[in-house]
Formats: C-alpha cells, structure tokens, sequence
C-alpha cells in the first residue's frame, strides 16, 4: 500500500512538473528585419525569463530585461537601459507567426524580428 501511494505520489508531481516545462513560441535568438529607430538589432529571449537587447553598435546589451508570457503569443517585457537602469520601462513582444516577432511600446511598434535558425 505504502509502495502504491508512493508511486501515484511521484507521478502526480513528474506530471506537474513537465506540464510547466513547455517554452513559449516567443522565447528564441530574433534579428531584426531591418534597421529601426531604436537601434535594436538583436533581441535573445532566454527559456528562463532573462532578455538581453543588443545594438549593432554595443558588444554589451542596451537593455537588460524579464519577461512574463501574457497570452499564447504575448509576452511583457520589463526592461532597464544601461542609461537609467533604476527605472525600468514595459514592452510587449507579439509572435505573429512562428518566424515573425514584432517589439512594442506605448501601443506602437519599434521593431519587427525574425526567429534566428
């Protein structure tokens, strides 16, 4: 009996577990489509969270930031700028498709990314 319990025990808590462990379609290494206003060129959107955003120009992010999944295809960025990095700022990161990721804020779009293979 205690064997049995203990086995239902394990595979409720193995089930839990891998239910939690699916990526979003948003995390991935994304380069921009074409140069944008911002200066972003390179967005890499870890399994764990973290997002560095990087320049063409910079060998070291521009903004360091953490994301929530919001919908499916959403996730919210809150980022820092290594200029102001006290007072973080939100950003929504939409995947249109599976290959096509575009950077809002404020309601308007700043970049377009595609998925880097």
């Amino acid at each position: 009996m205690a064997l049995r319990t203990l086995t239902l025990s394990i595979l409720i808590t193995l089930t839990a577990l891998l239910s939690g462990c699916s990526g979003h379609p948003g995390a991935g290494h994304w380069v921009a489509s074409k140069a944008n206003a911002a200066g972003y060129w390179v967005i890499v959107v870890e399994f764990d969270g973290k997002v560095k955003v990087l320049s063409k120009s910079e060998e070291k992010p521009v903004m360091g930031c953490y994301w929530q999944a919001s919908t499916g295809d959403t996730m919210m960025f809150q980022c820092a700028s290594k200029e102001n990095p006290e007072t973080p700022e939100n950003y929504l990161w939409t995947v249109s498709t599976a290959d096509i990721a575009t950077l809002s804020k404020d309601g308007k779009a700043l970049a377009e990314f595609r998925r880097r293979m």
